[in-house]
């Protein structure tokens, strides 16, 4: 199975993504040093890409701090991030998509990692778990 693990700077949120001036919208200085980020770490990693194959990604979030924070928020801009360093194709890929908090570390980061998605395997896992 192909898979991916990467290591990357915690997303912004997604209501930093977005900023407005000038009669426009253009994205955050916040958000395009995380999509830069996302592309260095993707050509350092080798990474393969997945093309237009279904996907299942696992995000860990580790934040920089004991902040409330809604771990949702951040799930658009590494998908969108991923996909625009050429994972893949398109998030609408992701076939399953699960998404928690680790333990806070300094600067805060996430651990993704993503596979093909093979739902014949995932029905005999289902089925097994009785």
């Amino acid at each position: 199975m192909k898979s991916l693990s990467l290591e990357l700077p915690m997303p912004p949120s997604a209501n930093r993504i977005w900023r407005n001036g000038a009669g426009r919208n253009y994205r955050s200085a916040e958000y395009m040093r995380f999509i830069r980020a996302v592309s260095v770490a993707v050509v350092a990693a080798g990474a393969p890409t997945f093309g237009d194959k279904r996907l299942e990604v696992h995000i860990r979030l580790h934040p920089a701090t004991r902040a409330r924070q809604d771990i949702d928020n951040r799930v658009k801009a590494c998908l969108d991030a991923l996909t625009h360093a050429g994972v893949m194709d398109d998030d609408s890929q992701v076939d399953v998509l699960v998404v928690d908090r680790g333990p806070v570390v300094k600067g805060g980061k996430s651990i993704v990692r993503l596979a093909v998605f093979d739902p014949a395997a995932e029905a005999v896992e289902y089925l097994m778990r009785g």
